[in-house]
């Protein structure tokens, strides 16, 4: 039998994060002035990323895991050497393109479970249209009104005209395990939003000029990844170009003090950038006219772990009692949120996963995946009907959620089933284990983990009450 008892919990809150929102005041700042300029590096304290003038195996290039560009690389391909807008703009008419009222691509995606909500409404991130060749390859911004919106276009490869796959080379010389291939266009100053993909990238740029900001997996903590269920998934909160000090003060923070290591290059035609899985990346097209590039991806290691974790089961029944799930779900996820805190646990190992960091970990989860969203007053996330949301589920959940004592043998059982999703993450030669000695490593394992738990809370309790539940982890439930 479940005992109804009292719970004592350390109310750690968000004291950081709140204390940094008083310090500062709503002020914005862009840090990519003048980025149109081909010829400097525009983001405060980046450094260029290191350049290779000679061809190397794509498996040692990413067993290094490090960024590096190869210049004129691609420089003989028929593509580098054809296409501009005059070309294309005969070859491909007409052309089925992207249009925003903003230059900034979001990442957006209704399937994910914050897009399935009823109580939210999200505004269009983009629409379809089809225009002339003509119209689309010579673009520019002063033609971008509010007449004629942004566009921008992205197709994977083997869906471009027929007529233009002969000016590729193969394709398979631009990584190893091929996983997908995808052609990018856009006007000057059109930008992706800072992202990471879990595949490695080797980008190969064709026309026009590119910028890119990276940013190493360590910085993840001050980027504020928007949630696992958000539809903009795996991007960042921040916007370069207008970067709210009030909304993200972990960012000032960390500028200011210096602590951020952002690298940075301008890719000219022929020129191929290689970014490693999980490095936060930003593209927009710099100088005066188009930009045509291609972005090669390549299963990673990360990637097949990763299907480890979305197929592992979950111990706990959607079936049971409420205040059992919840307090089951409790102890299951801080073993999951201190998984990679703990020395390496064997096979034969009878430990359990320790505890003492778990408000630590979902403190961070609040601060940097759901404040954000609360804190938009301007709408600029494109979710209409948030905080009403949130605050009515929160209720909901302080109405419903009674502390109950989890039997000892039951918490053993579920810190038992993390040790065992460990050690099976570690059994491939322990190259999960190799791979988070370093900082980098750590970063990637700790998003991944985040993930994990953001979709075992969605499973066990429903989207409703994610968030409700991780700040009654905190003690931060408190809603009079």
């Amino acid at each position: 039998m479940w005992l109804v008892g009292t719970s004592v919990v350390l109310i750690i809150g968000l004291a950081i994060h709140q204390t940094l929102l008083r310090s500062v005041g709503p002020t914005s700042t862009n840090y990519v002035i003048n980025e149109l300029d081909v010829n400097r590096l525009t983001f405060p304290t980046a450094l260029p990323i290191p350049e290779s003038k000679t061809k190397r195996q794509w498996s040692t290039v990413f067993a290094a895991g490090k960024p590096i560009v190869f210049r004129s690389l691609l420089s003989r391909w028929a593509a580098i050497q054809k296409w501009s807008p005059k070309y294309l703009s005969k070859k491909w008419t007409p052309i089925r393109v992207h249009t925003a009222d903003t230059n900034t691509v979001r990442m957006f995606s209704t399937v994910q479970p914050f897009g399935r909500v009823p109580d939210l409404t999200w505004n269009a991130s983009y629409e379809e249209t089809i225009v002339p060749g003509t119209v689309f390859f010579n673009a520019t911004p002063q033609q971008t009104t509010q007449r004629h919106p942004w566009m921008y276009f992205f197709s994977p490869v083997e869906q471009l005209p027929q007529v233009l796959h002969s000016d590729f080379q193969r394709l398979e010389q631009l990584g190893t395990s091929i996983d997908s291939a995808g052609f990018w266009s856009g006007a000057p100053t059109v930008s992706s939003p800072l992202h990471y993909d879990a595949a490695h990238n080797v980008y190969c740029q064709i026309f026009g000029h590119k910028r890119f900001i990276l940013f190493p997996p360590n910085a993840s903590n001050v980027l504020y990844v928007h949630s696992r269920l958000h539809p903009s998934t795996r991007s960042s909160f921040i916007d370069v170009r207008n970067v709210d000090a009030f909304r993200f003060p972990l960012f000032e923070h960390a500028m200011k003090n210096g602590s951020l290591s952002p690298m940075e290059v301008v890719l000219g035609p022929g020129d191929v950038l290689y970014i490693p899985p999980y490095y936060w990346h930003r593209a927009s097209v710099v100088g005066s006219t188009m930009s045509m590039s291609l972005a090669v991806y390549s299963t990673s290691k990360m990637m097949n772990k990763y299907q480890v974790l979305k197929s592992y089961p979950v111990p706990i029944d959607t079936n049971w009692l409420w205040n059992r799930k919840v307090a089951s779900l409790k102890t299951y996820i801080c073993a999951l949120a201190t998984m990679w805190d703990t020395p390496t646990i064997t096979a034969t190992s009878t430990a359990v996963v320790a505890t003492t960091n778990c408000s630590t970990h979902i403190i961070r989860l609040l601060e940097q995946r759901y404040a954000p969203q609360s804190n938009d007053k301007k709408r600029r996330n494109i979710a209409i009907g948030w905080n009403d949301w949130i605050t009515k589920y929160q209720r909901y959940f302080q109405w419903t959620s009674k502390s109950v004592v989890v039997p000892v043998q039951v918490q053993q059982y579920l810190k038992g089933h993390v040790i065992k999703l460990k050690n099976l993450l570690l059994n491939d030669n322990n190259e999960v284990g190799s791979e988070k000695n370093d900082l980098i490593g750590q970063a990637m394992w700790s998003l991944e983990t985040m993930n994990l738990i953001e979709d075992v809370v969605n499973y066990v309790l429903g989207t409703n009450y994610c968030e409700p539940f991780f700040r009654w982890v905190v003690g931060d439930l408190v809603l009079w």
